[in-house]
């Protein structure tokens, strides 16, 4: 896919150049024709790109080939896991604003602590990404309620939102929460494109909401895509990001540089949360970086967790992952915090993009990783059940 996208990229550009010599030197007419050839091609390639790129139900889109990958490698017990989830939560559906029905899952606890509103990443049509988490916050005495984005439901559209419409689909749907759970404490969680999406939501002033805990989201849209232009695809910024801008604002009627998160996060009323694998090449680890600097004292606590790729960090180091998250949401709602044994090196403290790396070597960490992933998975594989 890179060498191909690039390799066309050029070929483009050289029909261009190749044709502004022909105008030049040899014939007028001529060297016009392949220039509008060669500019139809780039308009086409462009418009291919973003379909690519936020298109929810196009075989060949981002979407569904990382859809794809993550459902590969998916273990039985998750599987389990999953379909625990699916049986188990009460189906719920709202109309948007703009006419789309909205979808969500409702797995109320027997004894709810509080309830935890979950976002998941980019390409999730399963809660795939958010399997873990919904498991643990529930076994950790929370209600869970995770909705489907645009374009990840069965009848929410098919363009996406980024984190960007999504802000008043979720605000519909905190507000029927507040009316059914009105004693009930929120936090606010999200991964990836979930995370980005809980930080736009941070500039309410509801205080049902406790906490916000982000997960290696990114604080701005249009910088995360150029970032996927440049690193996945391997093709220049100029002109696919403004035409793929263009684009969304018509088909999508949004645009890429709606999200950009830090005024909120420096004037949010919530304590906040931060993770970020340190091994994130998809959203960059310097996003966190972008997060401290943004929210100042209101991100209380945040960590790169070494050796963690994208959306892996409670599956890198999950004791340290969640006893943290523990203490978090004991704080925030004043109870006693309770401290769980904490192993191993990968957590780091809050917080730079200088923080602290382990000192042990590439095979034992990776032997420590796969010991504490086989430990997860044991506990989940015994008790799958809600």
């Amino acid at each position: 896919m890179k060498v191909k996208v690039k390799w066309i990229w050029l070929l483009i550009w050289g029909a261009l150049f190749v044709s502004a010599m022909i105008m030049l030197f040899v014939n007028v007419k001529t060297g016009l024709i392949l220039a509008l050839i060669a500019l139809a091609v780039l308009i086409l390639n462009c418009l291919l790109i973003f379909i690519i790129g936020l298109n929810t139900k196009v075989k060949f889109g981002a979407a569904k080939i990382i859809s794809m990958a993550d459902n590969a490698a998916l273990t039985e017990t998750d599987k389990k896991v999953i379909h625990a989830i699916e049986s188990k939560a009460e189906k719920l559906n709202l109309p948007s604003t703009d006419g789309l029905e909205m979808e969500a899952l409702l797995l109320e606890h027997p004894d709810p602590k509080g309830l935890v509103y979950l976002c998941h990443g980019f390409g999730d049509y399963q809660m795939v990404s958010v399997r873990l988490p919904i498991y643990q916050f529930y076994q950790q005495g929370y209600s869970i309620f995770v909705s489907y984005s645009r374009g990840f439901g069965a009848h929410n559209g098919c363009w996406t939102g980024m984190g960007v419409l999504e802000r008043d689909d979720h605000i519909q749907w905190l507000k029927y929460l507040k009316n059914r759970f009105p004693d009930l404490d929120f936090f606010l969680y999200g991964v990836s494109m979930g995370a980005a999406s809980v930080m736009n939501l941070s500039d309410l002033d509801d205080p049902q909401i406790k906490g916000i805990i982000e997960d290696c989201g990114y604080v701005d849209l249009y910088d995360q895509m150029d970032h996927c232009l440049k690193h996945v695809l391997q093709i220049p910024e100029w002109p696919a990001l403004p035409a793929a801008d263009f684009f969304c604002k018509r088909i999508c009627r949004y645009s890429l540089k709606d999200l950009n998160v830090r005024h909120k996060l420096a004037n949010t009323r919530y304590p906040i949360l931060a993770f970020h694998g340190r091994e994130d090449d998809f959203v960059p680890f310097y996003n966190l970086d972008r997060v401290i600097a943004a929210g100042k004292e209101n991100v209380v606590d945040a960590h790169f967790i070494e050796g963690a790729a994208h959306l892996q960090s409670f599956q890198v180091n999950p004791e340290f992952y969640w006893n943290t998250v523990s203490k978090f949401l004991a704080r925030c709602q004043n109870e006693p915090q309770t401290t769980a044994p904490q192993t191993g090196q990968n957590q780091s403290g809050p917080l730079s993009s200088d923080s602290s790396s382990t000192d042990n070597t590439a095979d034992s960490k990776t032997e420590e990783q796969s010991s504490r992933k086989g430990n997860q998975a044991s506990g989940l594989s015994q008790k799958v059940s809600f």
